[in-house]
């Protein structure tokens, strides 16, 4: 009796458990930019979609809908334009005007921007449908003099 009834309890375990799927596609890619180029030395830059090096070691597109990139101080933090609400590429998180919040605009939902926390972290939903999913997805970051690989 006592194994039927941990039979039972260790099936409701295993049947009960959910993993929860993340709404971002995970894509690999591995993009070089030159940050010391004009258009990437701003503390806050974006890298479209259809970004292209010539590095000879890049593959792939930048994310799904393209990078919202921050310099903090010699360090840089990469988060996917992507929104796992809206599951559009072409909805494309845009910065607002005081560049600390990106904007969902196709669901208006709002995402906390300037956390700072490195890879693995995500940049939370404050508000809008988004705010009970898991935020802007981050990528990984690596630094060599002017150069920056951001990679999945």
């Amino acid at each position: 009796m006592i194994r039927f009834i941990f039979f039972l309890v260790t099936v409701f375990v295993f049947l009960g458990c959910k993993t929860e799927k993340d709404p971002v596609p995970n894509v690999r890619f591995s993009i070089t930019i030159d940050v010391g180029m004009p258009d990437f030395m701003d503390e806050i830059f974006y890298i479209p979609l259809h970004y292209r090096s010539g590095y000879s070691d890049d593959f792939g597109r930048p994310g799904i809908s393209g990078l919202i990139i921050f310099r903090t101080g010699t360090d840089f933090i990469a988060y996917e334009r992507y929104c796992p609400f809206s599951n559009e590429t072409r909805c494309a998180v845009i910065l607002d005007e005081t560049q600390f919040y990106g904007i969902c605009p196709c669901c208006d939902s709002e995402f906390l921007l300037n956390t700072f926390e490195p890879y693995p972290a995500r940049a939370p939903a404050i508000s809008g449908p988004a705010s009970d999913g898991p935020g802007l997805k981050s990528y990984r970051t690596q630094r060599s003099g002017n150069l920056l690989r951001v990679y999945n």
